[in-house]
């Protein structure tokens, strides 16, 4: 076991609401906001769960801004989770808010997807619920996560571990995508029958 805040680079809160505008104003920059609706059950962001903030240029938030390899930690409310941060989310220009943490790897040591396959499972979720303080509202304070221990394997264990999260969520995507459109065929069939097209 490993203290976790050794093996990230940086480790950081999400921007305050100050830092941000829900309306759009002239000269300000669109920019997106990961909330705790983004994040789904297999530990990726739904970017079609982003939702769009205005920043003034004079305020650096670049230290917000999530990059490609990022683990996002839900380290506030009811159900604290964690998401690894795709190229495709980083293409977006996507604040986190308060109510994440950032965690940004060392690769050379942990990869990130090792960390979110970890920290979602029933073993990481019992950790993060012991360093959550609160009973009805939780929360994981930046300290409290860098002192949690974790399993370090070796890199290549944890390419595995990576490559075999990768393909359970394209299965279940692709498995919840196939269900989608048999419940739609179905649905067109049903409609036919009522309508009495189908015999």
């Amino acid at each position: 076991m490993m203290v976790l805040g050794g093996l990230v680079s940086d480790l950081s809160t999400g921007a305050t609401n100050s830092l941000y505008s829900s309306k759009s104003e002239d000269g300000l920059v669109p920019m997106k906001l990961l909330a705790g609706s983004s994040i789904n059950n297999l530990g990726e962001i739904d970017v079609e769960q982003l939702s769009d903030v205005w920043v003034s240029p004079e305020k650096d938030v670049s230290r917000f801004v999530i990059r490609e390899g990022d683990v996002v930690v839900l380290a506030k409310g009811n159900s604290i989770r964690t998401a690894y941060v795709s190229s495709d989310a980083s293409k977006l220009t996507v604040l986190a808010s308060a109510n994440f943490l950032v965690v940004r790897t060392n690769p050379d040591v942990l990869l990130g997807e090792a960390l979110v396959a970890y920290l979602n499972s029933a073993a990481g979720k019992a950790l993060l619920e012991g360093a959550s303080t609160g009973s009805s509202i939780k929360n994981v304070s930046k300290a409290s996560f860098g002192k949690l221990e974790v399993p370090l394997p070796d890199l290549d264990t944890q390419k595995k571990v990576a490559a075999l999260l990768s393909a359970r969520n394209k299965a279940f995507s692709d498995a919840l995508t196939l269900a989608n459109q048999q419940r739609l065929v179905v649905d067109a069939c049903l409609n036919k029958l009522i309508q009495g097209e189908l015999k």
